[in-house]
């Protein structure tokens, strides 16, 4: 999978979130505990690498997107030298059409509760999975509580929406319409689902790494000592 990066026709996919990468960089010198790092859709794992060199083969990364794409981006990064030492689980989900990552969150969410733990896991989330209110709603609010005090949970994509993508807009790609509204096309999903979910949440608030104030990558912090 990893092949693919920074070649054609994967020119866009290929560029890491630098936003993650920062949070998990200033995480990384603040503690000397090691990091639990959950991304959520892993694209080709442009970023993925990136958070394994950063992650310096310490602590734990947890893979969600389609059991066959978790599975295969693993194998590529075990071949790295930089992952030697770190600990991956792939949280793979089935491609049927009412299957997903937020599935899959939900079942580790329960398996957490039942153990008599606090249901948080991550230090760190990077949400950039289907943009789609349906998936992603579900999958926020699960993440939000497997979030760690004082940890971070970065949204990608928060403007995007079906009309604006080359591949997704009902012109390219007439398929789209029969399973959205209009206003589902053109509203930007991602955005949706942190004002409603996120920004209404008293133990969140936004974090700004630099001066822009509608940054395409959002990032919220979870206050400590709140559940």
């Amino acid at each position: 999978m990893i092949e693919n990066i920074g070649t054609k026709g994967f020119e866009t996919i290929s560029k890491p979130s630098l936003e993650l990468l920062q949070i998990i960089a200033q995480m990384k010198s603040e503690t000397s505990q090691p990091l639990n790092v959950a991304e959520i859709g892993v694209g080709i794992g442009a970023t993925t690498v990136e958070i394994v060199r950063i992650m310096e083969g310490d602590g734990k990364l947890f893979l969600f997107d389609f059991v066959d794409k978790v599975e295969t981006l693993k194998s590529d990064l075990q071949k790295l030298e930089t992952t030697q030492g770190l600990e991956i689980e792939c949280w793979g989900n089935s491609r049927k059409s009412f299957d997903s990552y937020a599935w899959t969150l939900a079942n580790l969410l329960k398996q957490e509760k039942k153990t008599g733990h606090t249901g948080e896991v991550f230090d760190i989330i990077y949400l950039d999975g289907a943009h789609t209110f349906l998936h992603d709603a579900a999958a926020c609010a699960l993440l939000k509580e497997l979030l760690r005090g004082n940890g971070y949970i970065v949204f990608d994509d928060m403007y995007w929406s079906h009309v604006k993508s080359p591949s997704h807009n009902p012109i390219n790609n007439p398929g789209v319409s029969a399973g959205f509204t209009d206003q589902q096309l053109n509203t930007p999903n991602v955005e949706l689902v942190v004002d409603c979910l996120v920004r209404t949440d008293p133990r969140f608030a936004q974090v700004f790494l630099t001066q822009n104030r509608k940054p395409y990558r959002a990032v919220f912090q979870k206050k400590t000592g709140t559940l």
